[in-house]
């Protein structure tokens, strides 16, 4: 599994595309959080806070994690290197999970640079003691969690298709139905008697309560949960893979 994680972090970031997608969601969160282009800027509100950048990144991870894991298998499946890869001696889910590791820490690694923001809001406000230290603690905890869990699912999009389009696309829109999705359909008035149940089930209800400051093993649970089920779904699925 070290070997899988090596081997795909060293290729992400040895080519021009790798750094490029980096540069890219690095460039559109400074650039919407603090500019006065967009509704997210920091600057805008009567007092310092990171708010406007945890309800951005996520919307932005959205996008940013199935872009890194899009290429995961479908380079594998459209070269000898696949075949190579399942001859050896490691399990399907040890690959699956070597993968994983390497998309995670590549969203790790983009989001590093973004701790420069709790540092400028340190220097420049009136009042340090003003600032939620817990709820910025919790929600780079739930923004770890949604990494994890966003990197299972582009996994599990790479390993279904041979179309890195196909698989950018249900990467997408997989990971933007189970954050969004269940929120959604609580607010209808025909889901009304089960609303709450409804939005548990949710990436954004979990978020949220992690960023609220409340570091709940439930929520922790829930999104190692949803990583390991879409961990089995992708080792499944390159089991049945015919290249």
């Amino acid at each position: 599994m070290i070997a899988i994680f090596k081997k795909e972090f060293s290729i992400f970031l040895g080519t021009l595309i790798g750094p490029l997608i980096i540069c890219v969601f690095l460039l559109v969160n400074g650039l919407l959080l603090w500019s006065n282009i967009s509704e997210f800027n920091l600057l805008e509100n009567s007092y310092l806070s990171l708010n406007s950048f945890f309800t951005l990144t996520p919307i932005l991870f959205v996008l940013l994690v199935p872009a890194i894991s899009m290429r995961i298998f479908t380079e594998e499946y459209n070269s000898s290197t696949f075949e190579t890869l399942k001859t050896k001696p490691i399990t399907s889910l040890e690959i699956v999970n070597g993968k994983i590791l390497s998309v995670f820490s590549i969203v790790l690694l983009s989001l590093a640079p973004t701790f420069i923001y709790l540092i400028t809001i340190f220097f420049i406000s009136e009042d340090s003691n003003l600032i939620d230290y817990s709820g910025i603690f919790g929600s780079y905890i739930g923004l770890i969690m949604i990494s994890l869990s966003f990197s299972s699912i582009g996994v599990f999009a790479s390993s279904i298709s041979k179309n890195q389009i196909v698989s950018l696309l249900t990467g997408i829109s997989f990971s933007f139905i189970l954050f969004y999705g269940p929120t959604f359909l609580s607010n209808m008035s025909i889901f009304k008697s089960i609303a709450f149940s409804l939005e548990k089930i949710g990436f954004l209800y979990h978020y949220n309560t992690l960023s609220s400051g409340q570091i709940q093993v439930s929520s922790i649970f829930y999104f190692m949960s949803i990583t390991y089920l879409f961990s089995i779904f992708s080792a499944h699925k390159i089991d049945d893979q015919n290249v």
